[in-house]
């Protein structure tokens, strides 16, 4: 059985990642800052090895979490660095602690997360890095300029340690729209836009993709998925 560190555990994707890994008997180590809801995720399946309540907004917390998981586990085989924030602002009505809020968690969790984990990661048979990332890491868009910086962040650091670290595959996965109540609108209100033409990727439909990704015996440093 292999084991997967999932960030963002209880997110429209982090949660249809869980029912999808365990039906192939993956265990799962879910962190999440909700603790609700990492209890109802634990108790609707089965899979979740253990789940921790971290808030990855808080960078000083990750080396503590690192030797946690190092005293009680003696690998990891997949790190996947899910958990995001996506706040849509104005440049000139953004604030610091938006800005902040958005690079911690969106870019500083998962490179200290994948530099802390590093020696658990290579005790694996075939250690592997995802990363989610986004297409709003390959164009800008007016309104988005912090959470668009941090996906081009992602994208850059991705795309590098997939050549630098030559033992443990790194791939990064690009989406495009999916219907989660991430980022500005909620699920009723994307649903509406989805009645007028808009297309959305649904979170089950992300989790299978990410699986049969993690399933194949070559892995690309990058995926493409549109709706």
């Amino acid at each position: 059985m292999k084991t997967v560190l999932l960030t963002g555990a209880t997110g429209g994707i982090g949660k249809a990642l869980v029912k999808e890994l365990g039906s192939l008997g993956y265990i799962i180590i879910a962190i999440d800052k909700d603790e609700s809801e990492l209890n109802k995720l634990n108790s609707e399946f089965n899979n979740i090895k253990s789940y921790i309540v971290a808030d990855l907004s808080q960078a000083q917390i990750i080396p503590i979490l690192a030797k946690d998981l190092e005293s009680n586990y003696d690998h990891i085989d997949v790190l996947i660095n899910c958990a995001g924030v996506g706040i849509y602002n104005d440049l000139e009505n953004l604030t610091e602690a938006e800005w902040d809020l958005t690079f911690n968690v969106n870019i500083k969790a998962p490179f200290f997360l994948s530099q802390k984990l590093l020696p658990l990661l290579r005790k694996s048979e075939k250690p592997i890095i995802m990363n989610i990332g986004s297409e709003a890491g390959t164009r800008g868009r007016p309104g988005r300029s912090v959470y668009t910086a941090t996906k081009f962040a992602m994208r850059g650091f991705s795309l590098s340690l997939s050549q630098e670290l030559k033992d443990i595959t790194t791939t990064l996965i690009t989406l495009g729209s999916v219907m989660t109540n991430f980022g500005k609108l909620n699920i009723d209100e994307k649903k509406e836009l989805q009645k007028e033409g808009k297309k959305y990727l649904t979170p089950e439909e992300v989790a299978k993709r990410l699986v049969e990704i993690l399933e194949s015996d070559e892995i690309k440093e990058e995926y493409v998925l549109n709706p």
